[in-house]
């Protein structure tokens, strides 16, 4: 569904529970905001000839996901699956970059820098949770 917002086009998208939003490593084409329903956040490991998937977070109601890459522009850093029926308001590159224009220069460099930061942190996370086969509890935001 469309509709017209001060001149954006705002987005919504429905996912039906097992439905898989994006994937891990996929190109970035906005930042989701979770009306209704509930996502998990999950990266995939290799443990031998076998994938696992590692839940790194649980997204509910008014919270947002896959802003990372829309801020760094690099890939995907997880995958995210609707866990429950999901309605989601889609923010566009396009609407996020026309925000950022409006903001000073060195404010952008600080919220790169920490989600540099935080995909680093993320990695490591990888690797460690990967070498003990360990989960994180989940937690709805």
């Amino acid at each position: 569904m469309a509709a017209n917002t001060k001149g954006y086009q705002k987005i919504q998208k429905y996912f039906s529970p097992g439905e898989i939003i994006f994937t891990e490593n996929s190109d970035c084409d906005g930042m989701y905001i979770v009306n209704e329903g509930v996502v998990s956040v999950f990266k995939t490991v290799k443990e031998g000839d076998l994938t696992k998937e590692i839940e790194l977070t649980r997204v509910g109601k008014n919270g947002m996901f896959g802003e990372m890459a829309l801020i760094d522009q690099n890939k995907r850093s997880a995958s995210v699956r609707a866990i429950e029926s999901t309605k989601v308001t889609i923010l566009t590159k396009e609407m996020f970059k026309d925000q950022l224009n409006k903001l000073p220069p060195w404010v952008l460099n600080v919220v790169q820098l920490l989600v540099n930061r935080l995909r680093t942190t993320n990695n490591k996370l990888r690797k460690i949770l990967s070498e003990n086969n360990s989960t994180p509890p989940p937690d709805v935001q």
